[in-house]
């Protein structure tokens, strides 16, 4: 997948970058709320 490049300069121009692959874990408790982990499992673009 692919996402915007954060870049806050001001002459910065519009880019994408490549996300490596990943899985997110999420876990609801009553107590705590929605809890969500993301693990990377590869290389961007790989």
């Amino acid at each position: 997948a692919h996402q915007v490049l954060l870049d806050l300069r001001d002459a910065a121009k519009l880019a994408l970058v490549m996300d490596p692959p990943g899985v997110a874990l999420h876990l609801w408790r009553p107590a705590a709320g929605l809890v969500t982990h993301t693990s990377y499992v590869g290389v961007p673009g790989g």
